[in-house]
């Protein structure tokens, strides 16, 4: 248990404030960052026209590949 506080109260944010120094550095490391700034309030606000009310799955896919995959079960849960 108290290496999972080392971790997140240490190794986190040592890796975050590297990588966002390397990303003043390497252009595609740049691009990545921007590209989350601010991820969770776009999320939020396409999300924000849905009925609260109605029950929704999330599905997550970390590549193009698993995403095809998943194409045949999403459509059975949309059926």
């Amino acid at each position: 248990m108290i290496w999972r506080y080392f971790y997140d109260w240490t190794v986190v944010p040592v890796m975050w404030f590297g990588f966002r120094i390397y990303s003043l550095l390497n252009e595609k490391a740049r691009r990545a960052w921007e590209g989350r700034r601010g991820q969770f309030r776009e999320l939020e606000r396409k999300i924000s026209h849905l009925d609260p009310g109605k029950t929704r799955i999330w599905f997550h896919s970390s590549s193009l590949g698993e995403f095809e995959q998943a194409k045949p079960i999403i459509a059975e849960f949309k059926a």
